[in-house]
């Protein structure tokens, strides 16, 4: 009962801080930090078997604004993955793969003004960047390094923001970018 209380009691605080005011509206100078967690691209060597999700943190601020369409804004990406595989060979000796994988791109993001919804702000973007990875792999001799790997990377992905209030929202993106999927808070100034 009492876990009930204070669900209801988030709850309806959370609904009296968003009340009814539009805060969707992405403005020119507006500035936005975000962090959040992406699913389904595995992009190391030999199509890895499994992952982690990416983790990945960025900024992003409103410079044109374009009157009837929108705001374009420009910012930075930072994002880690962590990716594994393993196979025995034909003498029954384990190897394993493993892959770190930082990312640091550059992201473009054209937020739709022109649709009128209230707390949702509608995007669009491109991103470009580089991926650094380090492997390793183990088998019976113990740890050996792989060679790192710079390599660029491009996206296109498109992604709704919903605000609580004038600063505080969740989002979540879709796309040919880090993650095919990403979720994750918001914060704007």
């Amino acid at each position: 009962m009492k876990k009930l209380l204070l669900i209801t009691a988030f709850l309806l605080g959370m609904y009296r801080l968003s009340n009814a005011q539009d805060f969707s509206k992405f403005a020119k100078g507006d500035q936005s930090v975000y962090a959040g967690v992406g699913f389904g691209y595995q992009f190391d060597q030999w199509g890895a078997v499994s992952s982690l999700p990416e983790f990945g943190v960025g900024y992003d601020m409103g410079i044109m604004d374009f009157n009837k369409i929108g705001v374009l804004s420009v910012g930075g990406f930072i994002g880690y993955k962590y990716t594994y595989t393993s196979i025995d060979d034909a003498y029954g000796k384990a190897y394993k793969w493993s892959w770190n994988s930082y990312i640091i791109a550059a992201r473009g993001k054209l937020h739709l003004t022109y649709l009128k919804f209230q707390k949702l702000d509608l995007y669009g973007g491109a991103s470009l960047g580089v991926r650094i990875t380090k492997g390793n792999i183990t088998n019976s001799l113990g740890l050996n390094p792989l060679n790192n790997n710079v390599s660029p990377i491009v996206g296109i992905f498109g992604g709704a923001q919903y605000n609580f209030n004038k600063n505080f929202g969740v989002y979540s993106e879709l796309g040919f970018d880090v993650a095919y999927f990403t979720v994750g808070v918001n914060y704007r100034f």
